[in-house]
């Protein structure tokens, strides 16, 4: 297992979050993420990782989440559950995870159908009159793909913490 970046010195790689919230949120998705990746996830750990955010929210941002209800003027603990409501998945977070479950070793796929993803996402824009022609038929390629695997059997076997319609497992 490679080494957890502890919270304290983790920074995502797409840049710092300001948001204390948003960055506690983000590091439990990079745990799932190492976990996954070394072949250790599981449900039970799934479990710990909300436990530990939600605690982690409750005690550390607990004053910025008050501070926000009341500037919206709603009670606490709405506040709370909008916070930790996931948000409606994309089609790029759906072809994150599907690559990293790829990239894992726990999905198999038929054939080099995969090579649709590695096309898509290695996309380099020649500048000729096609490209974006180009582009949308390799972006509906992966599209298919992702949806083809992008399923409850992944999540369930993979990544429990959302299901296919956003909600949590």
């Amino acid at each position: 297992m490679s080494e957890i970046t502890p919270f304290q010195e983790w920074s995502p790689s797409s840049g710092p979050i300001v948001d204390p919230i948003e960055k506690r949120k983000q590091y439990s998705n990079y745990l799932r993420g190492e976990y996954l990746k070394n072949k250790e996830y599981s449900l039970e750990l799934d479990q710990t990782i909300d436990e530990s955010t939600v605690r982690a929210l409750v005690e550390v941002e607990g004053p910025v989440i008050e501070a926000r209800a009341a500037a919206l003027d709603i009670p606490v603990q709405e506040e709370f559950e909008k916070i930790l409501s996931p948000s409606p998945i994309t089609f790029e977070d759906k072809l994150q995870i599907v690559g990293m479950v790829l990239g894992s070793g726990y999905l198999s796929t038929e054939g080099d159908e995969s090579s649709a993803l590695y096309e898509f996402t290695n996309f380099v824009d020649d500048g000729l009159e096609d490209t974006a022609t180009r582009k949308q038929a390799k972006r509906e390629a992966a599209e298919s793909f992702v949806n083809k695997y992008y399923n409850k059997k992944l999540f369930v076997s993979c990544v429990p913490y959302r299901s296919p319609d956003g909600t949590k497992s």
